[in-house]
């Protein structure tokens, strides 16, 4: 961080000497940096999407998924994103509704079935995606490729760990 917008991120006080006493140094808290960026991402990201589209950040993340898999039912996007089955079960209803996405033809079991972008779907995507690339690239601006490849190695370590949190 730059010193004009460093904040003081270390806490009042003096830390114990376990490190796990006293207040928190939020600069060695990675929870702490993992949820001020998501959640700022996620604000911005949402405007921006609400106001090109009429789509929020969970209706974004279910096209996304839909792109990658071509089709999916609800349980395999709720994996894949980590929302919750009903957000997501939520949004497929609401991009039916918009016309975009709609339900893949056939019979299957149970809630098994699985939904895909329509045309309009996949150009509200695209539109989309252009806009989270540019928030990205802002976002990653201070990292040079090394580190942005490094960054993205570290990041799917944690994704790839999230369900230990659970337990």
């Amino acid at each position: 961080m730059s010193s004009s917008k460093e904040a003081d991120l270390s806490g009042s006080g003096a830390p114990g000497t376990d490190g796990k006493s006293g207040p928190i140094d939020l600069r060695s808290y990675v929870p702490f940096f993992l949820g001020a960026i998501a959640y700022k991402w996620t604000a911005v990201s949402s405007r921006a999407y609400r106001d090109a589209h009429d789509i929020g950040i969970g209706d974004w993340r279910v096209l996304a998924s839909l792109a990658v898999y071509e089709s999916a039912t609800s349980l395999t996007v709720s994996k894949l994103v980590k929302m919750d089955g009903g957000a997501v079960s939520r949004s497929i209803r609401f991009l039916e509704e918009r016309s975009l996405v709609s339900p893949v033809e056939g019979r299957f079991v149970g809630r098994s079935r699985p939904y895909r972008m329509t045309a309009q779907g996949a150009a509200v995507y695209e539109s989309v995606k252009a806009s989270a690339f540019q928030r990205e690239e802002a976002l990653l601006a201070p990292l040079n490729p090394d580190e942005r490849q490094q960054l993205l190695t570290l990041l799917g370590k944690l994704y790839d760990n999230l369900d230990e949190i659970d337990r």
